[in-house]
């Protein structure tokens, strides 16, 4: 059996050319550099809406304990997980008050229940009232409290949202312009 080499079947099974390889990595380059700045918007974006969403489940979690126990629950901001600091950002506890706490007083955590860490390239922000959120034995906050989640660098036309907790603990979430 003899095989034949012919050229045509060798130039059926080439490559590509440089030239259309060029064209395709100038093409692909192109697209990337319009999709990239638009994807880094939208992981910014996630970023504020997870912390968002942590935020309103820790708040619920404390409502929703401080009627399981039957005593005063709060949500403050925490560096160390175990008191209350001042900046949302470091992270936050739920924690149960101790029963010397009267209502409108300092935080005096006795038991921590969940430890929520430092938010990672998000700025929260508590714009509003005490720098905690406390219900009582009853399940009601004892006043309403309004947080900002921003992304760090909150440039011109970057959306943040804006948290409101009611004194029954719902919140309500709306969308804000830097």
């Amino acid at each position: 059996m003899k095989t034949i080499f012919s050229h045509k079947a060798a130039k059926k099974e080439q490559g590509f050319t440089l030239v259309e390889l060029l064209i395709t990595v100038t093409l692909l380059a192109i697209l990337l550099s319009l999709a990239v700045p638009s994807f880094n918007s939208t992981i910014r974006d996630n970023r504020v809406l997870t912390a968002s969403n942590s935020l309103i489940t820790s708040v619920a979690n404390a409502r929703s304990e401080a009627l399981r126990r039957g005593r005063m629950v709060s949500i403050c901001p925490s560096s160390n997980g175990t008191s209350c600091g001042a900046n949302w950002s470091q992270g936050w506890i739920v924690y149960v008050e101790k029963t010397t706490v009267a209502t409108g007083g300092a935080p005096d955590v006795d038991e921590v229940l969940q430890v929520e860490g430092e938010v990672k390239s998000t700025a929260v922000a508590q714009s509003s009232g005490n720098n905690w959120i406390r219900f009582t034995s009853r399940g009601m906050a004892e006043a309403s409290v309004t947080v900002t989640v921003k992304p760090s660098t909150c440039n011109s036309g970057y959306k943040f949202q804006e948290l409101v907790f009611g004194i029954t603990g719902r919140a309500t979430i709306s969308k804000q312009t830097c």
